[in-house]
């Protein structure tokens, strides 16, 4: 066991004390559906002949070794991938590893290993660790799934099944903040909604549990006898015809809505009543809040906030 050990701290201390600089490096980490992913191991101040008589040079793959100083080690992995030495300059020495035709299947690592050959009397000994150098490789992917909301206190929503080329909406004038979120895109997709031609302001937030993302639009004035399309646009940055979108035709009314209400009875007597408002000549359009308020004191009911009122819109 000592023995080991002793050889574990003398091959980490070569490691960190080398001679030799590795750099890895690409010009990024993320990469389209059948394109190709180049990756470059550099180790400067070394020529060609110095890295063949010294070092060896492996590309490995989500841990599948692939070359050796490029030379692949089968013939089948020539229909994966690719591997040449490039020299800038004199003494600046990379070994080029290409992934061809790039699939979901292939994100994950690719890793350089470079070795230095110990000689002994001229004579190859072993080969010790000089570098271990990682990149990642991460491919896009398209958004899955989407959904526009244009109040969060509507059960209505548009989603790529439902969606029309444009969905009208009729509305009583009021705040309003629209909420949109898209599923399933690498890297997450960005968002914005339109208020016409105009960027709503909001705040992005990642989704729980899922691989999304959600824009909720802070609420605006949609003013009465008027109308907007709001269009939420979702995209995959960097990814081509990865653009969604989905719009409402929002129509707002200018309308005096009539309040019906009845109470289960006039005294409480410390039992649980139902107090029922009912909102009507509105012609089908939909509202966007029903606010409760105390009557003595004009204090708002928000829904939860009191242990023995849950104010509840049907």
């Amino acid at each position: 066991m000592l023995s080991i050990l002793l050889t574990v701290r003398v091959a980490l201390i070569r490691l960190v004390g080398s001679e030799y600089i590795v750099n890895v490096a690409s010009q990024s980490t993320w990469v389209n559906p059948w394109d190709d992913y180049v990756a470059y191991c550099n180790i400067p101040g070394q020529g060609a002949l110095d890295i063949i008589q010294n070092l060896t040079v492996k590309w490995f793959h989500n841990g599948q070794a692939l070359t050796c100083l490029c030379e692949f080690l089968s013939f089948d992995l020539t229909k994966n991938y690719s591997c040449q030495i490039l020299q800038s300059q004199r003494n600046n020495i990379s070994f080029e590893l290409t992934v061809l035709n790039v699939q979901k299947a292939d994100a994950g690592n690719l890793t350089c290993d470079v070795y230095e050959k110990i000689k002994e009397n001229n004579n190859w000994v072993r080969d010790e660790l000089v570098a271990i150098k990682s990149l990642p490789i991460q491919v896009r992917e398209p958004i899955k799934s989407m959904m526009f909301r244009f109040g969060a206190n509507k059960d209505e929503y548009l989603t790529r099944d439902n969606n029309e080329a444009i969905h009208q909406m009729e509305v009583l004038s009021g705040k309003y903040a629209p909420s949109c979120e898209a599923m399933g895109g690498m890297p997450k997709a960005n968002i914005q909604i339109m208020m016409g031609d105009q960027m709503m302001q909001g705040k992005i937030m990642d989704i729980e549990n899922k691989m999304g993302t959600k824009f909720v639009a802070d609420a605006t004035d949609f003013r009465g006898n008027s109308q907007i399309n709001v269009t939420c646009t979702a995209e995959v940055e960097g990814l081509p015809n990865s653009e969604m979108q989905l719009t409402y035709r929002v129509v707002v009314r200018q309308r005096d809505p009539k309040f019906r209400c009845t109470n289960t009875s006039a005294a409480v007597n410390n039992k649980r009543h139902n107090i029922t408002c009912e909102v009507y000549d509105l012609e089908g359009i939909s509202c966007n809040n029903i606010l409760w308020k105390r009557g003595d004191t004009g204090e708002d009911y928000i829904p939860d906030s009191y242990f023995n009122f849950n104010p509840v819109s049907t």
